[in-house]
């Protein structure tokens, strides 16, 4: 792709000419042609390779204002929100995603859903979301993705409320790929759900059932919102969370 649509993609800044054929934020995965983000983390911070991952081929990089580069023969983009610029030059590369998807994060343990996914519901079970325990009540087909479906989980199986619902788990632990009287799949998970898209095609769900998400979704952060927004009284619980996330 040209310099000239990073640009766009970032926000109509002017950048030289050039054209770049990837983008990735490791600096030991560095392929010619990509572009470098260098993003600050918990225990280093990205610009410190940003001159291994220009001789390994890199024709950009990209860093906060405020980040100190070594002099490096390419352009240095400037970026408010690195981790931003790099979801962005990804998304584009990627081309179009499903427009229907859904996306449950689990209780224990990190995931890889950001809060801000468009698609992203939330947890669900006590200590979930109105918008996930609402899209989860009726449910036909529950696919459980590495999950121990823990009380947490399943609202000591309160969640689940319709009486055909089918879970399909898959875990690499056979133990918790059979509770529930799921239909288990002992693999590893990525390469179980690329297998399962590819035989998915493109089917879809349906629209109403994407529609309902979002809206149930909308509430749920208007509800935040209220719950999160600052008063002049002693701080709440909900408001210092809101301020520390």
């Amino acid at each position: 792709m040209d310099f000239r649509q990073l640009g766009v993609i970032l926000g109509d800044i002017e950048l030289p000419e050039g054209t770049y054929s990837g983008v990735t934020a490791d600096s030991r995965a560095v392929n010619p042609g990509d572009i470098f983000v260098a993003m600050s983390g918990t225990k280093t911070d990205g610009a410190k390779f940003a001159d291994a991952a220009v001789a390994a081929g890199a024709v950009a990089v990209i860093a906060a204002p405020d980040a100190v580069l070594a002099d490096v023969p390419v352009p240095i983009i400037r970026h408010d929100d690195p981790r931003r610029a790099l979801a962005l030059i990804a998304a584009s590369l990627a081309g179009l995603q499903p427009e229907i998807m859904l996306a449950v994060t689990g209780t224990a343990g990190k995931t890889s859903v950001l809060d801000s996914h468009a698609h992203g519901l939330g947890l669900t079970g006590p200590t979930g979301t109105s918008a996930a325990n609402a899209l989860a009540a009726d449910a036909d087909v529950v696919l459980c993705v590495g999950t121990r479906l823990q009380d947490f989980t399943t609202g000591s199986w309160s969640c689940f409320q319709n009486p055909d619902v089918k879970l399909i788990s898959i875990n690499a632990a056979a133990f918790d790929a059979t509770k529930h009287g799921a239909l288990s799949v002992v693999a590893d998970a990525k390469m179980t759900l690329q297998e399962l898209d590819g035989l998915l095609g493109d089917w879809r769900a349906p629209e109403a059932r994407m529609a309902q998400a979002q809206a149930a979704m909308g509430e749920w952060r208007s509800y935040l919102e209220g719950r999160r927004a600052v008063t002049n009284d002693v701080p709440r619980y909900s408001e210092v969370v809101g301020a520390i996330h």
